[in-house]
């Protein structure tokens, strides 16, 4: 056995071929609706999951935003002043309330955040698509 690397792929030599692996996987035409899915999977059962932002203190978490537009008649609810975020979002949340008033509070505010999480997902990956057209790093970016 010579030290010379004679017999080896030149990718094993350098050590790039878990680098040719990672462009082709993630290269494919497929691999952003795949990353979406596996994301969605990872979320799915984290959905009932309450955290402490949003259980607040005092009658002033989400769930209890949206119990009083629920009571107050869904967007007539944003006459009154009862939430601590901005009118865009409650607007939102009372668009939920009035489409499904049957949906559980935790519920109602992940169908709100999540689609502007996959949303801002997919800008990062344009972005870095656009900024390094020649790599395959955009899926990861947009993983990550």
């Amino acid at each position: 056995m010579s030290g010379d690397g004679a017999g080896v792929p030149e990718e094993s030599r350098e050590g790039g071929g878990g680098r040719r692996v990672l462009s082709r996987v993630f290269g494919h035409p497929a691999a952003p609706a795949v990353l979406c899915l596996l994301a969605a999977a990872a979320r799915w059962p984290l959905l009932p999951f309450i955290s402490g932002d949003m259980a607040g203190g005092g009658g002033r978490g989400w769930p209890h935003w949206y119990a009083f537009i629920l009571e107050n008649g869904g967007f007539a609810a944003l006459g009154h002043d009862f939430g601590l975020y901005n009118m865009a979002w409650l607007t939102l949340l009372a668009g939920v309330a009035e489409l499904a008033p049957s949906l559980p509070a935790v519920y109602a505010i992940k169908a709100i955040s999540v689609p502007f999480d996959f949303a801002l997902a997919y800008l990062v990956y344009r972005c870095v698509a656009l900024r390094y057209p020649e790599s395959r790093a955009a899926p990861v970016a947009a993983a990550a």
